[in-house]
């Protein structure tokens, strides 16, 4: 995907609500990979070998593509989103070793420095961990016979185990952050976007 893309760059204002650059590491917020569309979780020992950025521009670009051919800007976010523009899209989340599976939502805000969305009045993570897909994906994307535009994102999804997806929507505002997180090659990865609502 395009790294000067607004779409990318409007959804990582959207999580940290600043102008950090992103680029540059520091030990409380993540750096940005822009040739794999990816944020690498602040202090990761270890980040995405060249193998695993690979999967993860296929998960990030796939989703991009299948999102984009169900007229969607994000896959993750899906009809969630109020706004048919492509304000929005889907990032990757590389988390690394640790405790993400279901459950562990907090653990995985805290890993990438978006302890503020939990720490309003009013804020709500929405847990959808009995389910392994996010109920805004449509069912024929898990279907064998997928088609070119979700074949790629459908190969990348299934690599992933223990997959699980949350919404957080902090208190006082209309955005809602949709992550699904699922761990492959013994590391913690995944996708979030942005559903801006009217709410």
């Amino acid at each position: 995907s395009d790294p000067g893309n607004p779409a990318i760059s409007n959804t990582l204002r959207a999580l940290y609500q600043s102008s950090h650059d992103l680029n540059v590491a520091t030990p409380s917020l993540p750096a940005f990979i822009p040739s794999a569309t990816t944020l690498v979780a602040a202090g990761e020992a270890f980040p995405p070998s060249e193998e695993d950025q690979e999967f993860m521009k296929q998960l990030t670009s796939g989703a991009q593509t299948a999102a984009s051919s169900n007229f969607w800007s994000s896959i993750v976010a899906g009809p969630l989103s109020e706004e048919s523009s492509d304000e929005f899209t889907d990032i990757g989340l590389w988390l690394g070793s640790g405790n993400f599976q279901a459950g562990e939502e907090t653990a995985v805000l805290a890993s990438l420095g978006l302890h503020e969305w939990i720490q309003r009045d009013g804020a709500r993570v929405g847990l959808t961990s009995n389910q392994t897909v996010p109920y805004y994906i449509p069912v024929k994307f898990l279907e064998p016979r997928s088609t070119d535009d979700t074949g790629t994102f459908l190969k990348a999804y299934r690599s992933l185990k223990g997959s699980h997806c949350f919404c957080v929507s902090p208190g006082g505002g209309p955005a809602i952050a949709c992550f699904l997180i699922g761990e492959v090659h013994g590391q913690w990865c995944g996708l979030v976007s942005i559903a801006a609502t009217s709410d």
